[in-house]
């Protein structure tokens, strides 16, 4: 159940309705849930090094996404936040986040130099673009 920009505990529908656990002022949403799942192309571009990167080894040293009014994501198996600091964070929902996004910090070597976008908590998630700083090993 995610009513009014939260996640609310699960509920069993019975006769044909279900009863949530508070009041809800805005909007419900009840149905299963499932887990989002996005891996991109891997990288394949003309090198200074070969004709193209494929078989080299590759590093994404920069994820930058471009996000329209998502609740939770995870990039790579790190999960980012659109929460601040201030005396108004308690008692409200997590805030839904518009706008860009920069991922820095990434770690690892592969042949691929993928993205995975995933989701581990309730909530809506629109990725509209995403773009990578790939950095190509010897």
């Amino acid at each position: 159940v995610y009513a009014d920009e939260s996640e609310l505990a699960t509920v069993t529908p019975s006769g044909g309705s279900a009863t949530v656990s508070r009041s809800v002022t805005d909007s419900c949403e009840i149905g299963l849930w499932f887990q989002p799942y996005f891996k991109d192309l891997p990288v394949d571009m003309p090198s200074k090094v070969a004709a193209t990167t494929m078989g080299r080894l590759l590093n994404v040293s920069e994820i930058v996404l471009r996000l329209y009014n998502t609740a939770s994501i995870v990039v790579n198996g790190k999960k980012l936040s659109f929460r601040g600091f201030g005396s108004s964070l308690l008692d409200v929902a997590p805030p839904q986040f518009t706008g860009i996004k920069r991922i820095l910090g990434l770690r690892g070597w592969d042949y691929t130099a993928q993205m995975t976008i995933t989701q581990e908590d309730v909530g809506p998630l629109t990725v509209l673009a995403s773009s990578k700083v790939i950095i190509q090993g010897n």
